[in-house]
Formats: C-alpha cells, sequence, structure tokens
C-alpha cells in the first residue's frame, strides 16, 4: 500500500517536471488568443478586436443572437462566458471572426 502511494507520487513529480518545467504548458497559458491592440476598423466583425451594443433576441447553448441598432441580426459566439438574458440591452467585446467570439459582454441601460 505504502509503495503504491510512494510509486504514484514519483510518477507524479515526473510528469509536473515534463509538462510545466519544461515549459510546455506555461507557454500554452501565457500565450494571448487574441491580439488585442488590433481594433476592428471595418464594422465587419471578421478580424481585431470591437464593440458592439445591442438587444439579445435569442440564445443558444454556445451563442447568442443581438440585433444591432440598425436592425440586423449578428450571431456572436459565447464561449465561457455566462448567458444574457433575452431582451437585455447589452455591450459585447468581440473578437472578430465567423462568427465572432464575445471576450466581454456589459448590461447597457435601454436605449
Amino acid at each position: 500500500m505504502v509503495i503504491g502511494f510512494i510509486v504514484i507520487c514519483i510518477c507524479c513529480a515526473i510528469m509536473h517536471v515534463i509538462m510545466v518545467r519544461k515549459g510546455n504548458l506555461y507557454l500554452e497559458r501565457s500565450k494571448p488568443r487574441y491580439n488585442l491592440e488590433k481594433k476592428d476598423v471595418t464594422g465587419l466583425m471578421e478580424e481585431g478586436v470591437g464593440v458592439v451594443k445591442g438587444e439579445v433576441a435569442a440564445v443558444s447553448v454556445d451563442k447568442f443572437f443581438l440585433t444591432l441598432n440598425d436592425g440586423k441580426m449578428q450571431t456572436i459566439l459565447l464561449g465561457e462566458l455566462d448567458r444574457p438574458v433575452v431582451g437585455d440591452f447589452i455591450s459585447v467585446t468581440y473578437a472578430g471572426g465567423k462568427p465572432p467570439k464575445a471576450l466581454m459582454i456589459e448590461k447597457v441601460k435601454n436605449p
């Protein structure tokens, strides 16, 4: 019993050295996923980072639909964020893509 525990501890220590100290996990964690300095100046939501405001029209498991001020509907991926409530007016900071991914969601007052 004690020998099994010691063997498990040694294996865990070896895996820790291989995965963390060699830099494999550290490099993966420290690498920024999005270039926050590149702003979306086109408004097409395909690249860069930008902010858009609108009303939540529908919510799915992994995305939500935002009605923009000009009446257009935009699909936005949620990622690891909490789901917004249908009918709320929100401001979404997004990373461009097809569809764009929400980086931050903030409630705003009704326009």
